[in-house]
């Protein structure tokens, strides 16, 4: 099976907990040390990008949620050749 775009998204809980700081999206970027568009393609709604692995577990660590990225329920399945 391979998990193509759009298969998962930001965990919803993540878009709370930055209301709850004042965060917006350029202010996690700056705490992540990232680019803003980087981060915003994490929360595009149509097409989002999974953050890596590293901008992942520093969210968790930051927000405290082990379910940073969420995988969606309508996950289009493609087999591996």
């Amino acid at each position: 099976m391979v998990i193509e775009q759009g298969d998962y998204k930001i965990n919803p809980k993540i878009k709370e907990w930055l209301k709850l700081k004042g965060w917006d999206q350029r202010e996690l970027a700056n705490q992540i040390n990232c680019h803003e568009s980087l981060v915003s393609q994490w929360f595009n709604e149509e097409k989002p990008k999974k953050p890596s692995w590293n901008y992942a577990r520093k969210l968790a660590l930051m927000s405290g949620f082990d379910d940073v990225i969420i995988f969606d329920r309508n996950i289009k399945h493609q087999e591996e050749r």
